[in-house]
């Protein structure tokens, strides 16, 4: 069998790999994409990859003379291939796959036509507000339209959570979860929790993009982090003030350090949003990240499939300000030696629960009955 996986994005790209990986037994993975910026995560995902200048947002927005564009070069590179099936990463190829006489596989582990509705709260500059405004008007209408007929046509749909393949069952039944969690060889070799004696530390992977989106809003919650205290929060993504004390800024970690820097330095992860209709659709690609590290959860309820997925007791969950505070005192009545006993016991939990080897068959089965 074999497989052009398609992306309006490059590579590296974790969960494209490793869904190439998985089904290097029984199948030839190639990719096409935007071009290649850093060092793949598995060099041996794939065996041929493309690279198209005609992704840009104009070709990714439907605008017509760019989109024909980008599909007449993705079909000119399809017919020198002899491909089997294609596997779509996102709703603007899996449109164009959808136009081509090859099965295709829709993998949407954004939903795609949910995502593009959500706004930027704030942004300085006069012209990405134009920007944003057309954006907002126009690209949501198109990939519902897309979604619809991507979905009717799939010969199967992969998603990350239960939330999601709900509504998308309502036009095609065979679709499985799938959700963006790390191959078991990329840990093998990870170190145990040690104990710490000092103020406990944790950590947010909150990248926000230049301007937080709706669902990435913390509103007051940084505010009520720095006003409580004692437990000290490395932030990852926009800086917050200078002059707190509690909440630093911490520059983005190399994902070939980030499980050990994870591990050592810290022993909580936080979720810091507030709550947001997108949260129920959402699993978090940190979620993994934090399990495997053995970070104890600071997360909103809203994030409900997230919830359901991990154990009780490793976690903290709040839905408003005052519970936020209180999951925070209760990650300071803790001693030492109870943070390094969930710690451990969540990082032992995680080996065996969030790993994607456990797909293998969910993924083979699909593909196979795709061609």
């Amino acid at each position: 069998m074999k497989i052009l996986h398609l992306s309006h994005t490059g590579l590296p790209d974790p969960r494209i790999e490793r869904l190439a990986v998985m089904s290097n037994s029984y199948s030839q993975s190639s990719f096409l994409g935007d071009s290649t910026k850093k060092k793949l995560l598995h060099e041996d995902a794939f065996e041929k990859i493309f690279h198209l200048d005609e992704f840009n947002n104009l070709a990714n927005a439907g605008t017509p003379v760019f989109f024909q564009r980008l599909r007449s070069s993705i079909k000119k590179i399809v017919k020198s291939l002899n491909i089997d099936l294609f596997y779509a990463h996102n709703v603007i190829v899996a449109k164009i796959a959808c136009d081509l006489s090859i099965p295709f596989v829709y993998d949407d582990h954004e939903y795609w036509s949910r995502q593009t509705m959500l706004r930027r709260l704030s942004t300085k500059s006069p012209l990405v507000k134009v920007k944003n405004a057309i954006r907002y008007f126009w690209v949501p209408n198109i990939y519902r339209k897309w979604e619809r007929e991507i979905l009717k046509s799939a010969k199967g749909v992969v998603t990350v959570s239960e939330a999601i393949a709900i509504e998308h069952r309502q036009y095609n039944d065979n679709c499985v979860i799938i959700p963006n969690f790390p191959l078991k060889k990329e840990f093998s070799d990870l170190i145990k929790p040690i104990l710490h004696s000092n103020i406990p530390r944790g950590i947010c992977l909150a990248a926000d993009f230049g301007g937080f989106l709706q669902h990435r809003y913390p509103g007051k919650n940084r505010e009520l982090w720095e006003k409580e205290g004692g437990i000290v929060m490395d932030w990852v993504g926009r800086p917050p003030p200078s002059k707190w004390k509690w909440i630093k800024h911490r520059d983005w970690i190399h994902p070939s350090t980030l499980f050990q820097v994870l591990t050592t330095e810290y022993q909580f992860g936080l979720i810091p949003w507030t709550d947001f209709w997108y949260h129920r659709y959402s699993f978090p690609n940190k979620a993994a990240t934090y399990s495997h590290a053995g970070l104890i959860f600071v997360m909103n309820r809203d994030f409900s499939s997230l919830v359901r997925f991990l154990p009780s007791w490793s976690y903290y969950t709040y839905t408003n300000g005052d519970e936020f505070v209180t999951a925070m005192r209760k990650i300071k009545s803790l001693t030492p030696e109870e943070i390094l006993s969930k710690r451990i016991k969540l990082q032992e939990w995680a080996k065996d629960r969030m790993i994607m080897d456990n797909y293998y068959d969910t993924l083979e089965t699909l593909l196979k009955n795709a061609i």
